[in-house]
């Protein structure tokens, strides 16, 4: 995850494509806590397996796990506490 410290939600990622204005790929992230700020992009993401809630700094609370989707706004930042690891599907729309 960009931001996060050695260690701490280690991430394996495979773009499946990108044309320069959108993305779309799988996400799996390990167990732990860390903090993290998107980059200037808006991120679709739908929870494949795992458990995980995510704290955005303005306060609003996510709770992932199978079959929830979430939408995080350019410029995110918050922290994400990740009790089972997660597999993800991605989306992301880049500022323009």
């Amino acid at each position: 995850m960009p931001g996060a410290a050695l260690g701490m939600g280690q991430t394996r990622s495979l773009t499946l494509y990108f044309d320069g204005r959108t993305s779309t790929g799988i996400r799996e992230i390990d167990t732990g806590t860390f903090r993290t700020t998107q980059g200037p992009y808006l991120e679709f993401l739908h929870v494949v397996a795992g458990d995980a809630t995510i704290v955005g700094d303005d306060g609003e609370v996510h709770e992932l796990g199978p079959g929830t989707a979430v939408t995080l706004r350019s410029e995110w930042s918050g922290r994400w506490v990740v009790r089972e690891t997660v597999r993800l599907t991605v989306a992301r729309v880049y500022a323009s």
